[in-house]
């Protein structure tokens, strides 16, 4: 019978040195135990006494690649003099010729253990980070890259009150422009250095040409995120047990979740958690995940500048990892001046003109073109300082609209809007230009708000006194009927939306051309219109061209065409070609989260569309997520009451009915027909929508009557609210005729089988 265990290469136990003396160094115990070398607790007895640590290479270890990383280490600590780096005290060789050397006791905890023992919030936690960057800073500037920064190589100690960590074993540090040992053998190429979890991709990529500074900018990116969350970016058991090529894959191309997903998402989390969360979301996940930037150009330059934009952050402002726009920054000043900021946009909301252009996103640069036509130069610098000042004023009211804030925020807006609407409604404005402003401001504030009722009149008059000003070709007028078009569409009015919606691309096309980015918004918008309505086959062309036009023009990541992306898979989900839907939506949802963030409501959208197609698939189980996902991202950032939050709580209450998780189900819908009937009134087609929903809740709770009458009442708000033919009040005429018929099972004698036939005889709408 033969052994076929692989030999294994035996080391003397590292205790075997214990209460033995290295020239005036007693080692009593053993502190820490790596690949080649040993630390031990000591005491030093001349020519002073005190504690140290005393690094020793294992015998048996001591070869010339070894000696040479083990002197490299000791050499890098010397050059240290921070009081974040232990210190080296003395080095030397013992009685067998294995070198050592004798540095800092730290006496403390690795800084991840050192925060969840004490229970530090989360700022404090943040101080902490901000001085081991400090730290690594001071070894960059000694030409020494650390390349091996994980918690257990930062311990916490605490002196005179003050905690403190300090950075060791500098073991696999690499010099930046000198040699720290003469041999050559200490970096080897092909051999991964470092640990996996806390690995840069340059480090991964094992050629050793590649890594500066920036790897360990990108190892404090991983210590960060895991002082955040309490969590890694990337599963440890992946990087500990996949092939070498998936760990290198992993940390090459896979991009980690934003850390404030990692807590709070789970019905279980706890508050706490779900507020750190919040703390997380924005700015220090951009922080964070800028450290850890694949690309090392697109990272921070220094630990001193990662810890710069910390500290920004602490005191509440911009941070350089945020998004380059004016709506953040101007957002950063709102919150650090509530008071000064609503006293002086309530004075000045009136004063003012030049609030145009806000018009959902459409013609970013039409007030430029009002400077051409301005050719006195003291009236056109005068005109230059209005349009800055008020363009200023905009996006300070669109940083605390709903959509970026809500609370206290929200209703101070809300009240401005209100009082500037009676004052214009007075007549204050005599200019028609300005008061068009205005009211576009106003109402398209109102539409975010979602109080479409009185967005409308304020659309539909800026649109007159623009078309009365201005004529139908001006770029403002434009603005004006495509607005009209949105919120008639989002009131269900679709034919009446389409008018102008085609209005707006034929004058878009005719005055912009064809590859002007809001003419082709105004393609993508008459696609979704056509096909909202199930006229796919019209739809198609105009979701094509405006996917097209988009790439090229725009490229792949732009918002825009991440819009078109999202579209053109509704397009393929309703033609039944779901798989090619499935990986549009995919990179739509990822490019989302990217570019806008994971509560943007183009990502909520994303979001939810994923959802219903997995729904369409029959894999419910996978689709749940995406539901809950999307009404919790919308309730943080629209509110409560705002129709998306309830048209999320009315998809995801569908969904618990298919699962046949029938009283959650009913729950969340009750609570969404109770506000849309409040917030839109009992006849909105939202209602209708919500009540057919309602009765699926019902059927799944087998109370059919009940059911009956939900989704009776729903097909009569639709049918006024809708007509017949359309695809909202086909799908309640289908949910009606599901119903009958398993009804009809349990009491097939009562006549429920006429009934279905008769409901399924009003279907016109494919799959309704």
């Amino acid at each position: 019978m033969t052994d076929d265990t692989p030999t294994e290469f035996l080391e003397p136990p590292s205790d075997v040195m214990l209460d033995k003396a290295i020239g005036p160094y007693h080692l009593r115990s053993v502190l820490g135990e790596g690949g080649f070398g040993v630390v031990y607790l000591a005491e030093q007895s001349e020519p002073m006494r005190r504690r140290v640590a005393l690094k020793l290479i294992k015998p048996g270890m001591d070869s010339q690649a070894v000696i040479a990383r083990f002197k490299a280490e000791e050499q890098a600590l010397a050059m240290m003099d921070h009081a974040g780096v232990a210190r080296v005290f003395d080095a030397g060789v013992t009685d067998r010729g294995l070198p050592y050397f004798v540095m800092e006791l730290v006496k403390g905890d690795p800084i991840t253990g050192y925060c969840a023992n004490n229970r530090l919030n989360l700022r404090a936690r943040l101080h902490l980070f901000i001085q081991v960057c400090a730290a690594i800073q001071h070894a960059h500037t000694k030409g020494v890259i650390h390349r091996d920064i994980k918690p257990t190589n930062i311990l916490v100690a605490v002196e005179g009150g003050q905690a403190t960590p300090k950075v060791i074993d500098f073991g696999i540090s690499k010099a930046t422009n000198q040699p720290l040992t003469e041999s050559p053998a200490f970096t080897q190429h092909g051999q991964m250095i470092g640990t996996p979890e806390y690995m840069s991709p340059e480090q991964a990529e094992m050629s050793g040409v590649d890594v500066d500074t920036r790897t360990d900018v990108y190892s404090l990116g991983v210590l960060l995120y895991e002082l955040l969350t309490g969590a890694l970016p990337f599963d440890s058991k992946h990087l500990r047990t996949g092939s070498l090529d998936e760990v290198r894959r992993l940390i090459r191309d896979v991009d980690p979740p934003r850390p404030s997903t990692r807590l709070g998402a789970s019905e279980d989390a706890v508050s706490n958690e779900r507020a750190r969360a919040r703390a997380i979301k924005g700015d220090l996940d951009w922080i964070c995940l800028r450290a850890m930037e694949k690309d090392r150009t697109r990272r921070y330059e220094t630990p001193s500048a990662l810890a710069r934009d910390i500290e920004r952050h602490l005191a509440n402002e911009p941070v350089e990892a945020g998004p380059p726009r004016a709506t953040y920054r101007i957002g950063k000043f709102v919150r650090r001046n509530q008071t000064v900021v609503f006293a002086a946009a309530t004075a000045l909301l009136l004063l003012v003109g030049g609030l145009a252009g806000t018009s959902f996103g459409l013609f970013k640069a039409h007030q430029q073109s009002r400077l051409a036509e301005v050719r006195a130069d003291e009236t056109q610098r005068e005109l230059q300082r209005a349009v800055e000042v008020t363009d200023f004023l905009k996006t300070m009211i669109e940083a605390v609209n709903p959509t970026v804030a809500q609370g206290r925020n929200t209703s101070l807006l809300r009240d401005m809007l209100d009082d500037a609407a009676a004052r214009l409604d007075e007549g204050e404005i005599t200019d028609p230009r300005t008061e068009a402003d205005l009211r576009t401001t106003i109402g398209t504030t109102y539409y975010g708000l979602g109080i479409y009722d009185l967005a409308q009149p304020h659309l539909r008059r800026a649109l007159q006194l623009r078309r009365d000003a201005l004529g139908d070709d001006h770029v403002d007028t434009l603005v004006s009927i495509n607005n009209m078009g949105t919120l008639l569409r989002d009131q269900g009015r679709s034919d009446d939306a389409e008018v102008y919606y085609r209005e707006s691309l034929e004058g878009s096309r005719r005055i912009l051309g064809d590859d002007d980015p809001a003419t082709l918004t105004s393609i993508n918008n008459l696609a979704v219109l056509l096909g909202g309505q199930g006229r796919l086959d019209d739809a198609e062309p105009y979701y094509r061209e405006a996917l097209e036009r988009r790439r090229r023009v725009l490229g792949d990541d732009h918002p825009d065409t991440l819009t078109s992306i999202n579209s053109m898979a509704f397009l393929l989900r309703g033609q039944g070609r779901l798989e090619e839907a499935e990986v549009l939506l995919r990179e739509a949802l990822q490019g989302s989260r990217r570019v806008l963030g994971d509560d943007h409501p183009n990502t909520l959208t994303a979001v939810t569309n994923l959802g219903f197609l997995l729904l369409g698939l029959e894999r419910l189980d996978e689709a749940e997520p995406f539901f809950r996902e999307a009404l919790t991202g919308s309730q943080s950032v629209l509110g409560e009451d705002h129709p998306t939050t309830l048209i999320a709580m009315s998809n995801l209450a569908l969904l618990l009915a298919d699962l046949e998780q029938g009283t959650e189900s009913l729950t969340l819908i009750d609570d969404a027909v109770e506000r849309a009937a409040r917030v839109l009134g009992e006849d909105h087609w939202l209602c209708g929508n919500f009540r057919g929903k309602r009765g699926r809740a019902l059927q799944v709770l087998r109370q059919y009557a009940e059911a009956a009458a939900a989704m009776r009442q729903a097909y009569d708000i639709l049918v006024t609210a809708l007509g017949e033919e359309h695809e909202q009040t086909q799908r309640v005429i289908g949910y009606l005729v599901d119903l009958y018929t398993a009804w009809h099972a349990t009491e097939p004698d009562a006549g429920h089988e006429t009934t279905a036939a008769t409901w399924d005889s009003r279907l016109t709408t494919p799959g309704g």
